[in-house]
This record gives C-alpha cells, sequence and structure tokens, in this order.
C-alpha cells in the first residue's frame, strides 16, 4: 500500500461522515441493494451499462469474508432477478484473501 493510499484509509474515519457522504454520493449508487438497482435501471435507461461493488476490502476475520461472499451471491441473484446490464466487480481481499488464499478460493467458487 502506497503512502498516499495508507493516509487515506487511515485518515478517513477521522472525516466527518456528511463531508464523506456528499463526496462518495456521485460514486456510490446506494446504500442498499434495492436503491442500487433503482440507479442501475435508470443507468441502463440512459444507455449505460452499470458495475455494482460491494465495499469494504482488506477483511481481516473470516466471518466477515463469508458475510461478503453471501452478500455477492445476493448481488449477482438480484442481477438476474431484475434483468439489469449489470456486473459484479469481487475484490479477493474482501473475501479473505489475506486470511488464506486457500479460503478466498473457496469463497470465490462459492460466487461462481
Amino acid at each position: 500500500m502506497g503512502l498516499f493510499h495508507w493516509l487515506v484509509v487511515r485518515g478517513l474515519p477521522l472525516v466527518p461522515k456528511g463531508i464523506v457522504g456528499r463526496v462518495a454520493k456521485r460514486y456510490v449508487a446506494g446504500e442498499t441493494l434495492p436503491s442500487a438497482l433503482d440507479t442501475i435501471r435508470r443507468l441502463n435507461g440512459e444507455g449505460a451499462m452499470a458495475t455494482l461493488d460491494l465495499l469494504g476490502e482488506e477483511v481481516s476475520d473470516r466471518e466477515r469474508a463469508i458475510a461478503n461472499t453471501e452478500e455477492y451471491e445476493r448481488m449477482l441473484a438480484a442481477i438476474a432477478e431484475s434483468g439489469v446490464d449489470s456486473n459484479v466487480s469481487i475484490k479477493l481481499t474482501s473475501l479473505g484473501l489475506k486470511i488464506d488464499p486457500g479460503f478466498c478460493r473457496e469463497n470465490v467458487e462459492r460466487i461462481l
């Protein structure tokens, strides 16, 4: 992790949530899966495809990695059920890569 990235990661918790929310709003489709799907439908209507992203990388415990795996599964199911033109960006560090590469692979296989 570069110095700038490290500073952002360490300093972000100190920034008031209202400021973070205003800056991030342009890039965050929604705080819930249904609201993200609504935004994706709107973007699809404008001719754009979307990438659905689950925030929360660098997990350090198996429970969080499993919860993220389950959320990725829900996201993919919702995309399929809703028919939106979207994909999912999967981050291996959110699935436990730093905990155990074999454990991460199991989580990836569950998603795929």
